[in-house]
This record gives structure tokens, C-alpha cells and sequence, in this order.
């Protein structure tokens, strides 16, 4: 098992996917978003639009580990697996277009696009330059369903794109795979969101 975090204005003992998004969208997936360091999951606390937040939450949480069969790495310095990309054309039971492997990331939209697509076949095709550029909520939902029925567990991306050294974000497919083993409230600084160490405190559920 592996130690992760998540941050969050709201209390709650227990993740619920349906709620994925809520807080910063769907950029990376759809999933539950998990960092593997403490200060930026008490960062992400914090929603983004807020002017005040009440509370602050840290979640420290065990998710299995991840692995390089398990995770879509997307990173675009991490080249796709030509095992991955078997995987998914077996799955699909066609080629993937080679715009659609030049990057994790198009990949990722390219399949929940298409997943889409074929549960309304009366609707026109989309281009693969389409499928690759924008991803609805919808479309990243039916890919990540895709995937996890290839055995996939996790999305998984840099805290920092500059320095990926500095830790790693994962967006959880499947919030079974998620055990929550403590809450701490934590205060931050109302001007760039950080924590301010020495504040946490643990909540008794």
C-alpha cells in the first residue's frame, strides 16, 4: 500500500466519485485527485474561486501502489508502453491513430471520446483531431471506466511541471481503492493558500 493525500473544505469519511470534478474539474481525468505530498493536498484544500474557506482538511489516505502497469502515466516526457497501447487496441478492437499515442494525454481523451461516441452511434463521428483537444465531464467518465476495465487504477501526473522531482498528483479511478486513515484540520495562509506548520489537528470521527 501506498501513502497519498487529498484536500478538502468539506468533512466526510468516505470518497464518493460522484463528486469528482467538484473542486478542480476534470483536467487530468476523471477520478478522486490524491498528491503525495501533505503541504499541496493542504494547498488544494482550498477551492480555487473561494474568497474564505471555513475549514481545512488533510486527509492522509492507503491506495494500492501504484505501478507502470496500473498507471497512465501523463507525462509527456513518459513514453506510452507499447504494451499499454496493444492493451487498449485490443480492447477497442481497432488502431489507435498514431495522433492519438503522441502524448498520455491524447490518448486519455482520445479513448473517453470514443467511448462516448459509441454509446450514440446516430451522432456523427468526431475527428481524431477533435477527440484528442477537448473532453467533456462525460467523455472522461466513459473513458476512465474504459480503462479501468483494462486493469488501469490511476492517472498520474507532476505536482510541478517544471520539477517532477517535487512529488506527483493521481486521480483514483475507483474510490474502493481508497482507506482514509486520518483527518487533520490545518490552517493556511489567506494570501497564497499554504500551510502554516504546527497547525494541524486531528479529527476524531
Amino acid at each position: 500500500m501506498a501513502k497519498y493525500y487529498h484536500g478538502s473544505n468539506q468533512l466526510f469519511t468516505q470518497f464518493e466519485l460522484d463528486r469528482a470534478g467538484e473542486g478542480t474539474g476534470v483536467k487530468f481525468g476523471y477520478g478522486i485527485y490524491l498528491t503525495s505530498r501533505y503541504e499541496t493536498a493542504a494547498h488544494y484544500s482550498w477551492p480555487r474561486k473561494a474568497t474564505s474557506v471555513e475549514h481545512n482538511y488533510v486527509y492522509t489516505l492507503e491506495i494500492p501502489e501504484p505501478t507502470a502497469e496500473n498507471t497512465l502515466n501523463l507525462d509527456p516526457a513518459v513514453a506510452l508502453s507499447a504494451s499499454l497501447i496493444q492493451l487498449v487496441e485490443d480492447k477497442l478492437g481497432e488502431t489507435l491513430p498514431e495522433e492519438a499515442i503522441a502524448e498520455p494525454k491524447y490518448l486519455r481523451k482520445y479513448v473517453g471520446n470514443l467511448m462516448l461516441w459509441r454509446q450514440n452511434t446516430e451522432q456523427k463521428k468526431p475527428t481524431v483531431k477533435q477527440m484528442i483537444g477537448k473532453a467533456s465531464v462525460a467523455s472522461e467518465k466513459a473513458g476512465a471506466a474504459f480503462f479501468i476495465s483494462i486493469g488501469l487504477l490511476y492517472y498520474q501526473w507532476p505536482v510541478d511541471w517544471k520539477n517532477p522531482a517535487k512529488g506527483h498528483n493521481i486521480a483514483v479511478l475507483e474510490e474502493k481503492n481508497i482507506q482514509i486513515n486520518t483527518i487533520e484540520e490545518v490552517q493556511l495562509d489567506e494570501k497564497k493558500h499554504q500551510l502554516i506548520e504546527g497547525t494541524q489537528k486531528e479529527i476524531k470521527l
